[in-house]
């Protein structure tokens, strides 16, 4: 019994001794600080550039939807000998320019419509012109016109 007394006792000892000089495992305080200031401060240069890429991205959808309603329109006046309202060219472009709601279409946060809002006819027969409308999160207007001549202009801002 002194034989397995001691060995346990030499045992005992061993542990005692690996623990008290070893190093604990995990984190410091000062590291986990460290890293979390280095994320705040990746996130804060990020985010903004990520804001404005989405804004870009939305800008440039809509631009090629403005593109694709002239398109239609051209298409639509070598058919019918007159432009289209955006129903009408809705309806004949397979509803692929966007969501009809009333005399306008939705797509991608922005708002096209005819000006004036119901043309006639008469004014149909020469000439047409669409805009393309986001208000963007801080009320910012962001407005695009389009119209027979194939030209698009930024109106606002």
């Amino acid at each position: 019994m002194n034989l397995a007394q001691t060995e346990t006792e030499r045992s005992a000892v061993r542990h005692a001794s690996c623990s008290h000089g070893s190093r604990q495992r995990g984190f410091s305080l000062i590291e986990v600080m460290t890293v979390l200031l280095c994320i705040g401060i990746l996130s804060a240069i990020s985010i903004p550039m990520l804001v404005k890429a989405r804004a870009d991205a939305r800008r440039s959808g809509a631009l090629a939807n403005l593109r694709q309603i002239i398109q239609g329109e051209h298409g639509y006046h070598l058919e019918k000998r007159r432009f289209a309202r955006l129903d009408e060219l809705n309806t004949f472009c397979s509803t692929q320019l966007g969501e009809q709601i009333g005399a306008t279409l939705r797509k991608t946060n922005y708002t096209f419509q005819m000006i004036p809002s119901a043309p006639t006819d008469a004014e149909l027969a020469t000439t047409f012109t669409v805009s393309a409308t986001e208000v963007q999160a801080d009320g910012t207007l962001v407005q695009f016109i389009g119209d027979q001549g194939g030209g698009i202009t930024q109106t606002y801002p």
